[in-house]
């Protein structure tokens, strides 16, 4: 009776794990909604970052879409609608947000957003 109730709760404990485990990949990106505040805010700094390097300005219109990921702090992987000019053009950008709260721009990438 003893051996049969052990064997029943490791079994759920296995259960349980792999369940929890499959739905996130341990290391890898996640998806994450655009209207997130956090996710609003390392945008916000990405096109700020951009703007103080480049020499055409650009406007953001929209988040299309992000992902995060945790490492030491934070990776924002973000796809951006954005206004140069006259011209709408989407770009990838890698915000990192380390463990103090410092932000980096680490990726601005024209075109695609192949996430």
């Amino acid at each position: 009776m003893k051996t049969l109730l052990t064997s029943a709760l490791l079994i759920a404990f296995f259960l349980v794990g792999s369940i929890s485990v499959s739905a996130q990949i341990a290391g890898g990106y996640n998806p994450a909604s655009v209207t997130d505040r956090s996710i609003k805010d390392a945008a916000a700094f990405a096109i700020k970052a951009h703007n103080k390097k480049s020499k055409k300005k650009v406007k953001l219109i929209s988040i299309v879409k992000a992902q995060t990921q945790v490492v030491a702090g934070y990776n924002f992987n973000i796809c951006l609608k954005v206004r140069e000019g006259r011209t709408v053009r989407r770009v990838e950008v890698l915000v990192y947000n380390d463990q103090f709260n410092k932000e980096t721009l680490d990726k601005w990438q024209w075109g695609g957003c192949g996430f």
